[in-house]
């Protein structure tokens, strides 16, 4: 059932996907894709895996795209670290987890922003 509750999720992400609003393009050919209002996903650079289903904030050091997961009202939000390079990522951080990893990554601040859709050149 978990299964197809997923497989269901990805394909709805990517048919919502084929019409986001807007991209924020990050490291390596990843983006952050707008699919909804407050909605954003992270993708890879194939343009079809969706490697963070739901971004609620994040930040960008380097190679390593790091981040909050949206989570249910009340309930302790799951952080996230992916590492460009290595296409290696890790999902359902605790928040302590997630920042002792980034320390042990070099990586000391560990302030986040919410997507927000990128200036355009008037050029």
């Amino acid at each position: 059932m978990r299964t197809a509750r997923v497989a269901l999720t990805v394909a709805l992400l990517g048919i919502a996907y084929c019409s986001t609003d807007y991209e924020i393009p990050l490291p390596n050919r990843y983006f952050i894709a707008r699919w909804q209002p407050s909605e954003f996903a992270l993708i890879a650079p194939d343009r079809h895996t969706v490697v963070i289903q739901r971004v609620s904030r994040y930040r960008v050091d380097g190679n390593i795209i790091s981040g909050e997961e949206a989570s249910v009202a009340g309930a302790e939000p799951n952080y996230f670290i992916v590492d460009t390079n290595a296409k290696s990522v890790e999902t359902n951080l605790s928040g302590s987890d997630w920042e002792r990893r980034l320390e042990s990554l070099g990586i000391q601040n560990h302030m986040l922003t919410k997507p927000k859709r990128p200036k355009r050149s008037i050029f």
